[in-house]
């Protein structure tokens, strides 16, 4: 996982019934990033695969993740700023982490990249056309209330 801004979010979902809610959020990016000053610059797992080429001399952290969960790497991105308005947009990227495989992740122009270290095609396996968040409403502290 690339170690630059924007920070980027590790989401889970379970299944509950027809659909998946969300259960658990982390952050994916160093302790402390004070004004580009970061706590962690590397953290490397031993038996991990080398970097693919767009991650190739990059400050990157490492993580394990749980096998065959259905997980989104999001990031907020503000896209305008004006003395009134603020927009804020949010890029992601949902896969299934398999067993035994390495991923890389950031953020590119077009949102979120995962690269399968491991598969020859490089293309994490995907959540399905049936794979959907359950419906919620936004709670007043930008939780969700399934509903």
């Amino acid at each position: 996982m690339k170690n630059y801004l924007p920070p980027l979010t590790l989401e889970v979902y379970e299944k509950s019934g027809q659909c998946y809610k969300l259960v658990d959020a982390k952050s994916l990016t160093a302790g402390v990033n004070v004004m580009g000053i970061k706590s962690t610059y590397n953290k490397k797992l031993p038996g991990m695969l080398p970097p693919s080429t767009e991650m190739q001399g990059m400050d990157a952290i490492e993580y394990k993740i749980k096998a065959n969960q259905h997980v989104s790497i999001t990031y907020k991105e503000e896209t305008f700023r004006s003395q009134y308005t603020q927009i804020i947009a949010t890029r992601s990227s949902n896969f299934i982490p398999e067993v035994g495989h390495d991923y890389d992740i950031y953020s590119s122009k077009s949102g979120v990249s995962v690269v399968d270290l491991t598969s020859s095609n490089h293309a994490p396996r995907s959540w399905g056309n049936e794979d959907k968040e359950c419906n919620y409403k936004t709670g007043l502290l930008g939780g969700r209330n399934y509903y």
